[in-house]
């Protein structure tokens, strides 16, 4: 089996020191935030002070559920280590009005860095050393190294993740997609840009799709369908990286609809079942009004679907240049937490500064906006309603 299920010893040692304060008992806060590229060696530093302002940044949201992407999967052994290292980060306070949060962390392989030993990107040079463009361009998703732009898992030491029922999409082939929009070579007609040597071993996620499912404190179990698919850009009129990102996010389209022809890393077949309730994330790389995604595929396959619901969420601070709803600095919005249609949203956001904490009704704190933010992505949250069901009690940890 490719993934590792940590809570191991850091996350057990999360568990017990940190004082977290988190959403109200009847509520779950959902949050995703890119982090921009952050290495191994930077979570092995606890005084890196970009580190350190992220970390603040998710204590002044303090979510009950937390998504990261562009955090390096530390190789290890033992694997997988990062997520809980970025726990240790958010255990500790980091500024005041802030208090540190208890976290129990989820990591798996990814395939960025992970070189194919083919010419994926046909600029006639096969580069297996790590470290170079050339190496990357040939990965299985882009990297300059094995695990770089990983993602992470974070969840409230009372939030169950039911490791026995993960499901993950990593080496699922691009071919197997039915109507994939393989990309064509602009020299000749009916020439494809990959070989049907590397389609057979060609994947579709360029990081990973994680179906993780989470047994809340009142008995309700919600799946967290967690993904990063390509930007669709860096790339040529063959447009393999726009059509990647199409499929990537079209993948998540089919499977809540419980398509048939979905095969997990464990050879589990089949969609998420019918009666199922999710919540969409990640850096989605797709903006559903601008940008250069192609044919809209975050609007067709998810915000227009029948199971997914879009709470639209915005920023409270007018910044020139960005629309309400852009989460990032690049001006689209490309960051999503997508309930499912069965979940009551009560409030949600996106996060520019202090003025966009939840439950904000006083005056801007002096701290950093987005002109010295960490990151080029802004967080995005949601808070759920939890009914309570019979026979539970629905508590959650507010300590």
């Amino acid at each position: 089996m490719s993934y590792s299920y940590l809570p191991g010893a850091c996350a057990v040692l999360t568990a017990l020191l940190a004082n977290g304060v988190h959403a109200a008992p009847d509520s779950l806060r959902v949050m995703t935030i890119n982090l921009e590229d952050v290495s191994s060696e930077q979570l092995e530093d606890t005084s890196d002070a970009r580190l350190c302002h992220l970390a603040e940044i998710i204590q002044r949201v303090q979510p009950d559920v937390l998504f990261v992407n562009e955090i390096a999967y530390d190789m290890g052994p033992p694997a997988g280590l990062n997520g809980s290292r970025l726990a240790g980060f958010l255990m500790k306070r980091q500024a005041p009005g802030t208090a540190g949060l208890r976290f129990v962390a989820y990591m798996a392989p990814t395939n960025t860095g992970i070189h194919s030993g083919r010419d994926l990107d046909n600029n006639g040079i096969v580069d297996t050393t790590p470290g170079t463009r050339e190496y990357g361009g040939d990965c299985f998703g882009y990297g300059t190294y094995p695990g770089q732009y990983g993602m992470a898992l974070l969840v409230r030491p009372d939030i169950t993740i039911d490791s026995e029922h993960i499901r993950t999409f990593q080496k699922f082939l691009w071919k197997d997609m039915p109507d994939a929009l393989i990309p064509q070579h602009p020299a000749g007609a009916g020439q494809g840009w990959y070989t049907d040597e590397e389609l057979k071993v060609l994947r579709l996620s360029s990081k990973s799709h994680w179906d993780v499912p989470l047994h809340l404190p009142n008995g309700q179990t919600v799946h967290m369908l967690c993904s990063h698919p390509t930007p669709p850009v860096f790339d040529g009129p063959e447009d393999r990286n726009g059509r990647r990102n199409h499929d990537e996010i079209r993948f998540w389209g089919e499977y809540i609809s419980g398509a048939d022809w979905i095969t997990d890393d464990k050879g589990g077949e089949g969609g998420l079942d019918p009666d199922a309730e999710f919540i969409i994330v990640g850096d989605l790389n797709a903006d559903p009004e601008a940008g250069d995604s192609l044919d809209n595929p975050v609007g067709r396959f998810l915000l227009d679907h029948e199971r997914v619901q879009d709470p639209g969420q915005i920023s409270a601070i007018e910044t020139e240049g960005l629309s309400p709803q852009a989460t990032s600095r690049f001006k689209l919005r490309v960051d999503y937490v997508l309930p499912s249609s069965g979940l009551k949203v009560l409030a949600s956001g996106v996060w520019r500064g202090e003025q966009d904490t939840p439950g904000h009704d006083g005056p801007a704190l002096n701290m950093p906006q987005f002109i010295d933010f960490p990151t080029d992505h802004f967080p995005v949250w949601i808070d759920l309603s939890l009914e309570v069901e019979e026979g539970h009690s629905g508590a959650t940890d507010t300590e």
